[in-house]
């Protein structure tokens, strides 16, 4: 299958909302990713930041737990994600090798895409091409960091997602 012609899955991305809120059960602000080949789940990531520092982002975790049998997968390698990638996951998702990241809820004040002025729904990198499919379900991921705002008490987490939903 070319990556460019890639259809993402509803299911997919369904398992990354469910990562999203056993980040939210652990104290997180309910953002997750699931890594996909072959039609098959990878791995699960969820974010770790009150638990683990500001680099444990949902893609970060999901890499981290893979390590170095990411580059021996199978391509295309497809990573769903509830909320657009940062600068620091999308270099992340280029380092480790995948073709394919889609995202549901564009991240407003921080989003990778966003902050390239990414355009284009693919973009070229060094080495290959790493396509960008936004805004997937992005009402059930948008919905998701809202009812985070309607239960949390994490003035940080609350902070950051309103920031995240400022361009609503």
């Amino acid at each position: 299958m070319a990556t460019g012609a890639y259809t993402p899955k509803e299911k997919w991305m369904k398992a990354a909302i469910s990562a999203g809120r056993d980040a939210e059960l652990h104290g997180e602000v309910p953002i997750g990713s699931v890594l996909v080949a072959d039609e098959e789940l990878i791995a699960t990531g969820e974010t770790m930041v009150a638990r683990r520092g500001p680099v444990a982002h949902g893609e970060n975790t999901l890499l981290e737990e893979l390590g170095s049998r990411v580059w021996g997968l199978p391509h295309p390698l497809v990573l769903y994600s509830t909320l657009e990638p940062c600068m620091m996951c999308l270099g992340a998702c280029i380092n480790a090798g995948i073709d394919v990241v889609v995202y549901g809820t564009p991240a407003s004040t921080d989003g990778g895409a966003w902050i390239l002025r990414i355009p284009e729904v693919s973009r070229k990198i060094p080495g290959g091409t790493l396509t960008l499919i936004d805004g997937y379900l992005e009402s059930e991921t948008t919905a998701l960091l809202r009812g985070y705002l309607d239960t949390s008490s994490n003035e940080g987490g609350t902070t950051y997602v309103r920031s995240l939903l400022s361009g609503d």
